[in-house]
């Protein structure tokens, strides 16, 4: 027989099931209130960290039954440093020199837009049309039959003209670059063809640095992250000759990587294009605690424990210690002069290894000096 410990009551709100009782725990991760028997409580942390404080509402003192061996973890007081990784205005991170590109791509899609909505309200009116046709013929009312034949061969004609209109509703960018470069964007989407492969891709939000001594951890730099999508897909609005690279990020930020340039859309229509003379590319090795699931295609090269000594030995203090692996991740970032701000972490470093290489020699290829081709 099995017993389940937590029921959702609705969205945000569950009841626990313990030997000590029945709480209720409402809020959303991150921040969150517990009542129960033993008090009313308010939990916050930081998602995918590790990190949170409990503090108790009622302003009663804890039970004389508490377990000892537990610490509580101020977060206010271990953060050392916050560092966001993610762009916080897209509309603002344009170059100077691709504004009028930006410009181009907005208008062409406030126009496709309008098509659109067009095409739907012509289908709309076409299947109805077509339902007073069948109708007409079912019931064998000949007389209003040819000006409603006429009028749905009408509608067929506007909407395969409307389609017409919305498929070449783009903007052509010809891009002729140097034979070194041509070659080199080539080896750059072979290897991150190979970089996709990996189990699992991360948007990394934001970088943490805590106080290691404080937190009794093995990590001094902790981070959090969300699943992100990686793929080469062809940009609905633009007609180029090359398939860009494709990033999709937890926050619903889109990057298109040409060559030349990046361009990055976001909610609310919100876009911007980056020139590559103003990005910076890098790329490493990390290593870093897996305290969720490990992918199955990470390296574990050893293992650690939640608590730590400063010797690396387990922290006997904690009675809830745990072993916890060391895995080896590749960690890419994305920045510009301008306010892009991205990070990416493969499952595999040995899968994105080459492509966070390759890139960084890609972008290297622009520089402010050497002037990009745009037709």
């Amino acid at each position: 027989m099995r017993f389940r410990k937590r029921a959702e009551l609705f969205p945000g709100v569950r009841l626990n099931f313990s030997k000590s009782g029945v709480s209720i725990t409402g809020g959303v991760p991150g921040a969150s209130i517990n009542m129960g028997k033993k008090g009313t409580y308010l939990n916050t942390g930081i998602p995918g960290t590790g990190l949170y404080d409990r503090v108790r509402l009622d302003g009663k003192t804890a039970p004389s039954g508490t377990s000892q061996g537990h610490t509580r973890t101020n977060t206010s007081s271990i953060i050392q440093s916050h560092h966001a990784l993610h762009t916080e205005d897209i509309a603002e991170t344009s170059s100077t020199d691709l504004q009028e590109l930006n410009t181009a791509l907005f208008a062409c899609k406030e126009l496709r837009s309008i098509l659109v909505q067009e095409y739907r309200e012509t289908k709309r009116h076409l299947r109805n049309i077509t339902l007073l046709h069948r109708f007409l013929k079912l019931f064998l009312v000949g007389f209003f039959l040819p000006p409603v034949s006429k009028k749905k061969t009408t509608l067929s004609d506007t909407l395969r003209t409307q389609r017409k209109g919305i498929a070449t509703t783009v903007v052509s960018i010809g891009f002729s670059p140097e034979k070194n470069i041509e070659e080199a964007y080539a080896t750059l989407k072979q290897e991150y063809r190979r970089a996709c492969t990996c189990h699992t891709i991360w948007d990394v939000t934001a970088e943490v640095r805590v106080d290691q001594q404080r937190l009794r951890s093995f990590s001094r730099t902790l981070l959090t992250k969300e699943h992100a999508r990686c793929d080469t897909m062809a940009h609905p609005l633009i007609a180029a000759q090359h398939i860009p690279l494709h990033f999709a990020t937890a926050h619903n930020h889109h990057l298109y990587l040409y060559p030349g340039f990046i361009l990055i859309e976001g909610r609310d229509k919100k876009q911007g294009v980056v020139d590559l003379a103003d990005t910076t590319v890098s790329f490493e090795e990390k290593i870093l605690p897996e305290e969720g699931e490990v992918p199955p295609d990470a390296t574990i090269i050893r293992t650690t424990w939640k608590r730590v000594n400063k010797d690396g030995s387990r922290d006997k203090r904690y009675r809830d210690n745990y072993e916890i692996p060391l895995c080896t991740y590749g960690f890419l970032t994305l920045e510009s002069s301008t306010g892009l701000r991205e990070a990416f972490l493969f499952s595999s470093y040995e899968k994105s290894s080459s492509f966070g290489k390759s890139l960084t020699r890609f972008i290297r290829y622009f520089t402010p000096t050497k002037k990009n081709d745009y037709n």
